[in-house]
């Protein structure tokens, strides 16, 4: 049974002393970054991939499989979209399905899909008639951005790698090592119940994505240029059936505070998150909403109408009913 109802979902996460989305067309990998207002950027495909790796090591089948986990090496190179779907339909008996079976069958086997959506443009064609060209996902999120300025750690910037070039011999170069000092970063997704039904997703999908992108943020943020990246509050505003209002983007409905410069703040203790005008969103909405799924790390500290909250204390500022995940 697909899901009925709509939700919006607020996330906050922090990354310290790493680069959390780097920009691979700049010279070495540099952090994205407003240049206008100092905020960091991180891409909803990032966001996205951090996911979709999680559930992939939690034992599940994705669609948009990175190289390794589809090939034994890097050496194979890029999966093309008849690998990926190839991958999926080997596991599958859709030979004598009509394509709306075979389609059904396929969007159950990949939740990545049910999510996001992908496409399907492939050139075999006996998957051409299986698939449509493509599929719009009903969870879309938007682009990560820093509720502060940031800064560059320049005072380690700079990496020398050593490369053996023969017995008791090795050759050393420089090359730049691109991370911020600190930034908290904001998304904001949705949950479109009208692309549910096409997508096949469910209560348990929804219920699931509530689960992993918390645990994403602390498992697949482990490698050398990704090490320091924790999630701080998540919240999905699940709204009545039928109705279509948001409570806000979460971009304006949050301000950083500091007695710091906030291009200096280091940790959450050094800072609180005012979050009145997200309540007040609430307010106004509160009859529209069924309620809020809220998952707050202790550390943070938060203020609603000049009154302080830790993380679990913030239930009591919520005008809606709230469900800890």
């Amino acid at each position: 049974m697909t899901i009925d109802n709509r939700s919006e979902i607020v996330l906050l996460y922090d990354a310290r002393d790493t680069n959390p989305n780097g920009d691979p067309l700049g010279a070495d990998n540099p952090p994205r970054v407003d240049t206008q207002t100092n905020q960091a950027i991180v891409t909803d495909v990032r966001l996205k991939r951090y996911i979709r790796d999680e559930l992939f090591e939690q034992g599940e089948n994705i669609f948009v499989k990175a190289p390794t986990q589809i090939y034994d090496s890097f050496d194979s190179g890029a999966p093309s979209r008849d690998d990926l779907v190839k991958d999926v339909f080997t596991e599958l008996d859709v030979e004598d399905m009509s394509p709306e079976e075979a389609f059904n069958q396929f969007l159950n086997e990949v939740r990545d899909v049910r999510y996001f959506g992908a496409t399907f443009s492939v050139d075999d064609d006996d998957l051409k008639d299986k698939l449509p060209s493509s599929i719009t996902g009903p969870v879309q999120f938007g682009h990560g951005r820093s509720l502060n300025p940031v800064s560059l750690n320049t005072e380690s910037s700079q990496l020398l790698t050593v490369v053996a070039s023969g017995e008791g011999k090795g050759q050393g170069t420089f090359a730049a090592d691109n991370r911020l000092h600190y930034a908290l970063l904001s998304f904001s997704g949705v949950v479109n119940h009208r692309a549910a039904d096409y997508a096949n997703l469910t209560e348990d999908d929804v219920e699931r994505l509530d689960e992993v992108i918390w645990s994403s943020l602390l498992n697949q943020t482990t490698t050398r240029s990704k090490m320091g990246q924790q999630p701080r509050f998540y919240a999905r505003i699940e709204y009545e059936e039928n109705t279509q209002l948001f409570a806000g983007n979460s971009h304006d409905s949050f301000n950083m505070e500091s007695e710091k410069s906030l291009d200096a703040v280091r940790s959450p203790n050094e800072y609180t998150v005012d979050m009145t005008q997200m309540v007040s969103k609430l307010e106004a909405v509160s009859e529209d909403v069924s309620h809020i799924v809220l998952k707050v790390d202790p550390q943070m500290t938060f203020t609603v109408s000049g009154t302080t909250y830790s993380g679990d204390e913030l239930e009591e500022a919520l005008p809606v009913e709230v469900r800890f995940k």
